[in-house]
């Protein structure tokens, strides 16, 4: 008899083992206190990394600079229609340096393609800031971006992969806030360098702390177990971002997503798969409503849109306008991002825009008499319409042109997905002399308006919820499985939060143990 009581007293503290196990497994897992260590090497990555991003805004500013500077020179050597030939090839130039990553990126990776590119943007610069015709500026323009259009998707890619799952909107934010930063930079230097000497500073400075911090970087486990690296390679590059991080399970997770994911296929032919497919039209789709959605246009013709104004400012306060505007808003936009859903996000971003689109459209209809005391509206309607774009549908565009495409193809569709927003903006500056031909200011923000309903209605049907999910979670909603609780055991222990329904249902707000 007292056998069997300590039978059935074993039983029963084995099964309250298991229950309290259980019931630990289901608590939040309590960040180490030496996790920091791996946040500053996380932010130190997508700073370095991302010099390129800040290149890539000090030539947009380094446009306003030309054409404020080249028709004051005394001795200029460049024309009105050559300087304006300099600027517009740089986006063929964005468009050529997309191509060239398509078949380089997934071989190279992110850190080797950054030690071929920032080099090559250096001479890019050398070439604009000490050519003295127009061919060698040409040139060199298109070689910066060249240089710079070939490594951005895939090291805002890597950046994804390195960072924690409900962290990537954040880290996204922050590496377009380096854009409006040396967008501003190039700006401020202007008014004491001439531009060619700036050029040279400029072109060099960036791509030299890149290349001085990018060889204390590893590639990541995602890259590298795509490519056919040891398991222990990548183990070190997940303790390296995550010191206490369980690495060897985050590894074997990485290996059954990739083997589910390809079956021996390469990259190109998974291309054409649905579940690899679909998630890259979304992600470029969203691109062209993110260029088209009014903020962009008020971004790249900021002196046009906002003329009627009448602002008693110097032609480099004008242009300096709108990128230190973006720059304040990339500060509170970076909690906002991951505290609320993609989605939710996307539909109220669409709704302030179409507003703000609508303000500038109805202040150009109106009588020319009456627009005389009304400039406000316009400087209002600005306002407005970049408020969105710079703090929700810039970071979750960008989000999502990493995170919706599975790991093996990631660097191969990153690059195409930007490859899109350049073409984009290309059809954008290229049609637009004749839209405001045709329809005036008013209607082609009328056009914008329209745009920023179909993004609403874009987020509404198509697009896939994806804050605090992992990769790999990720990867497998695109595999017609329509909800967290049908995923692989191995893709669901990876989430990092639940969504608000299981949330609701669960009675509490405790994420599932997660990726750190």
């Amino acid at each position: 008899m007292m056998e069997d009581t300590e039978t059935l007293e074993g039983a029963t503290g084995g099964a309250d083992m298991e229950k309290q196990e259980s019931t630990q497994a289901r608590e939040p897992e309590q960040r180490p206190t030496g996790s920091w260590i791996g946040t500053v090497k996380q932010v130190l990555a997508a700073v370095i990394l991302g010099q390129g991003i800040l290149c890539l805004g000090m030539n947009f500013g380094m446009h306003s600079v030309t054409l404020i500077q080249v028709p004051q020179q005394p001795d200029r050597f460049l024309t009105d229609d050559q300087l304006n030939w300099t600027i517009a090839a740089t986006v063929l130039g964005g468009m050529l340096g997309c191509l060239l990553a398509v078949p380089a990126a997934p071989v190279l990776g992110a850190r080797r393609l950054l030690l071929v590119a920032m080099p090559l943007h250096a001479l890019g610069a050398i070439s604009a800031g000490l050519g003295k015709s127009f061919v060698w500026v040409l040139i060199g323009r298109i070689v910066m971006f060249v240089a710079l259009q070939m490594s951005e998707g895939t090291v805002r890619g890597y950046v994804s992969e390195i960072v924690p799952p409900n962290r990537r909107a954040l880290y996204t934010t922050l590496m377009n806030g380096l854009l409006y930063v040396g967008q501003v930079a190039a700006l401020l230097l202007g008014q004491f360098l001439d531009w060619q000497t700036l050029f040279v500073v400029a072109g060099c400075t960036p791509p030299g702390i890149c290349l001085c911090g990018v060889l204390f970087f590893p590639d990541s486990a995602k890259w590298l177990l795509a490519h056919g690296r040891s398991a222990e390679e990548a183990r070190r590059c997940i303790l390296f971002f995550h010191p206490h991080e369980d690495a060897a399970a985050e590894v074997a997770v990485i290996q059954r997503s990739l083997t589910v994911a390809d079956d021996g296929v390469s990259a190109w032919r998974l291309m054409g798969r649905r579940e690899t497919l679909r998630p890259l039209l979304l992600a470029a789709l969203q691109m062209v409503l993110f260029v088209w959605g009014g903020g962009q246009t008020v971004v790249l013709i900021t002196a046009i849109v906002l003329d009627p104004a009448d602002l008693s400012l110097d032609s480099y306060q004008r242009a300096l306008v709108v990128p230190v505007f973006a720059l304040l808003l990339s500060v509170p936009s970076i909690p906002l991002v991951e505290r609320f859903g993609r989605l939710t996000l996307l539909r109220v971003a669409g709704a302030v825009s179409t507003a703000g689109c609508g303000i500038i459209a109805a202040f150009y209809f109106l009588p020319s008499g009456e627009r005389a005391h009304l400039g406000w509206m316009v400087m209002l309607g600005a306002v407005v319409v970049v408020l969105p774009y710079v703090c929700i549908v810039g970071p979750i565009s960008f989000s999502y042109a990493n995170e919706l495409l599975p790991n093996k193809t990631r660097a191969l569709g990153a690059n195409m997905v930007i490859m899109s927003i350049n073409f984009s903006t290309f059809i954008l500056l290229k049609v637009y002399p004749d839209l405001q031909a045709a329809v005036g200011l008013g209607g082609a923000f009328v056009l914008h308006a329209g745009v920023s309903v179909v993004q609403i209605l874009f987020a509404i049907f198509c697009l896939p919820e994806t804050r605090g999910m992992t990769l790999e979670q990720i990867q497998h909603l695109f595999k017609g499985v329509e909800s967290r609780a049908a995923l692989p055991v191995y893709a669901e222990e990876e989430a990092a939060v639940p969504t608000e329904d299981e949330n609701e249902e669960q009675g509490a707000a405790a994420p599932v143990a997660a990726i750190n």
